[in-house]
């Protein structure tokens, strides 16, 4: 049966017709020799060798249409093998490992690809299994895969096994049917979990022969961790043992996620506690080694996501170069890729520099819980003096972590500026405060732009000029409303709340029930020094209510040289 790949049809289609050129020619050749004799035959001869280019090139045309033909049957099989690959992120099912008296029963089905799962676990006075259906639509029809282990206690002798690395004993459970390489504890930890956490190489590898590929990115416990986490986690920062890297190194050469799904992957390891984001250096050097050598765009996204909750200058440093330096090729290439520097550099100074506007409540021993320092601006005047007029200005789509209470926004980076300050300010910080923080942060930028070289005044020229013109309602009701069509990335949760330090702050309730206020930007005041610098803002209903007087107490207006009734 052939393909229904619309690839493989229309180069299958090609070919069948080249084919069908080439014996078309070959027939009129061949009927031209046999209704002629003698002297006709010689001369019929010599015109089809003259010929011979025209069948020459149906020929190659051919080789050529085999040739691709050839290539869209490699690409089908790799769709194929991607389709009947278990769906990730689309179909996900609220799976609890935990006994149950009635038992559960889940279904999930994923728009995007037509397949869909079911989940049944028994109840717990009559059996510990657990039956895993799954259907994927592939290019030729449908693939079923069934699967059937046990939820087991964390204290049962395959987990002990595991925990002893009795890898002899682990097969004669697995032969016997006593254990399955896919039975999970009540937290929803798989063998291969217990296996990493145990520093057990030998069953890891024998684990993941066995085809527990898939549970190297499944989270379970509390803390939702994968049997990733104790190769970061467990083993010494500075000096980790030999075994912690091979079975770093094992299971690096088991994942297949894109790059962009290990990027965010990485960020799951950033922890309150680790104050130079060392679990976040420590999950790049062993889970993405040639991280240095793939594209920029990849670089220039983690610098984007990490520019939010980063808690040290230098990790956004070396996210983008292992030389921690800005080059004006990188900083133009970010530009025009649409993941500027400027702006990642705009947020992550004013989302840290908000911090020092808001009147400090904090004990004077809790100093440094402050998001700010020094470095930041140091950071900031590096990539403005590589950058170019038209990076300062580049305009771009913003999309904060879905854990911001802020819309995505359009806009320059002096708009970022803002934008970044908003995601430090809502829903928790009064509104009383939020003129002095958008005027500070202003100014701040400003002043490390002027001790960079810009002109502040051609500078303020052109901003002003697209603020008036595009940028007003980068805050306001519409870009919330254009926001819930877009797809922001997920904030793991021990970054949420580093990201949100309320309890360090006094001052810091919820004030706004709606956690956001529409503002729109009016103009911007501009001069030669900073302290000239100042944003005028109003929150959107206050601008409404502007505009609806305006219209109500407008006088009437006379056409000039009309009669005027008495």
């Amino acid at each position: 049966m052939l393909p229904t790949f619309s690839l493989v049809q229309d180069n299958l289609r090609a070919s069948m017709e080249a084919l069908e050129s080439l014996r078309r020619n070959a027939d009129y050749a061949s009927s031209k020799l046999e209704v002629k004799t003698g002297l006709k035959r010689k001369l019929a001869a010599v015109r089809i060798v003259i010929g011979k280019e025209s069948s020459d090139g149906l020929t190659t045309r051919l080789n050529e249409s085999i040739s691709l033909l050839s290539l869209a049957l490699q690409a089908w099989t790799i769709d194929e093998g991607q389709l009947s690959r278990k769906p990730k992120d689309d179909a996900k099912l609220n799976k609890k490992y935990t006994a149950s008296r009635f038992g559960r029963f889940f279904m999930a089905y994923a728009t995007t690809t037509g397949a869909w799962q079911a989940y049944l676990q028994l109840p717990s006075w009559l059996s510990s299994s657990v039956y895993e259906l799954q259907s994927t639509p592939t290019g030729y029809g449908w693939t079923y895969n069934y699967r059937v282990y046990n939820v087991v206690s964390s204290e049962s002798i395959i987990i002990q096994k595991i925990k002893e690395g009795d890898k002899d004993g682990i097969l004669e459970l697995f032969g016997t049917r006593k254990a399955s390489p896919f039975d999970k504890d009540e937290s929803g930890c798989s063998l291969l979990y217990h296996a990493a956490k145990s520093k057990n190489l030998d069953i890891c590898q024998l684990l993941l022969r066995l085809g527990l590929r898939e549970a190297l990115v499944e989270k379970c416990g509390p803390y939702g961790q994968s049997p990733l986490a104790p190769p970061v986690f467990d083993p010494s920062r500075s000096h980790p043992e030999k075994t912690w890297l091979e079975i770093a190194g094992l299971f690096q050469s088991y994942m297949d996620e894109p790059e962009t799904s290990m990027l965010l992957r990485m960020f799951e390891y950033h922890r309150t506690c680790d104050y130079g984001d060392e679990y976040l250096r420590i999950f790049r050097q062993r889970f993405l080694p040639n991280y240095y050598y793939d594209p920029l765009i990849h670089r220039l996204e983690a610098f984007r996501l990490g520019s939010f909750h980063c808690q040290n200058p230098t990790t956004l440093r070396v996210l983008l170069a292992e030389d921690q330096k800005f080059t004006s090729f990188d900083v133009s290439e970010s530009s025009r890729t649409g993941f500027s520097l400027v702006h990642s550099i705009a947020v992550a100074l004013s989302i840290r520099f908000a911090d020092e506007v808001i009147p400090f409540k904090r004990d004077w021993i809790m100093w440094w819980l402050s998001p700010f320092r020094d470095h930041w601006s140091d950071m900031v005047r590096g990539v403005a003096s590589v950058a170019t007029t038209k990076d300062l200005h580049t305009v771009e789509k913003i999309q904060p972590w879905d854990s911001y209470q802020v819309p995505c926004w359009k806009g320059s980076p002096l708009i970022s500026v803002i934008g970044g300050a908003l995601c430090y300010l809502s829903p928790d910080i009064s509104f009383v405060h939020w003129d002095n923080v958008f005027q500070g942060c202003i100014q701040k930028w400003v002043s490390i732009l002027q001790e960079s070289g810009v002109d502040l005044m051609l500078y303020g020229e052109q901003e002003a000029a697209t603020l008036d013109k595009s940028f007003r309602s980068s805050f306001d009701a519409s870009a919330i409303e254009a926001s819930r069509n877009e797809i922001r990335n997920v904030m793991p949760r021990g970054s949420d709340r580093m990201t949100f330090r309320r309890a360090e702050r006094a001052d810091r309730e919820m004030w706004n029930q709606n956690h956001w206020v529409p503002i729109r930007l009016l103009k911007l005041k501009f001069g030669q020094t900073p302290e000239e610098w100042q944003i005028s803002w109003a929150p959107e209903f206050e601008c409404m209510a502007y505009e609806f007087w305006q219209m109500v107490e407008k006088g009437e207006t006379t056409m000039p040289g009309s009669w005027v009734d008495g």
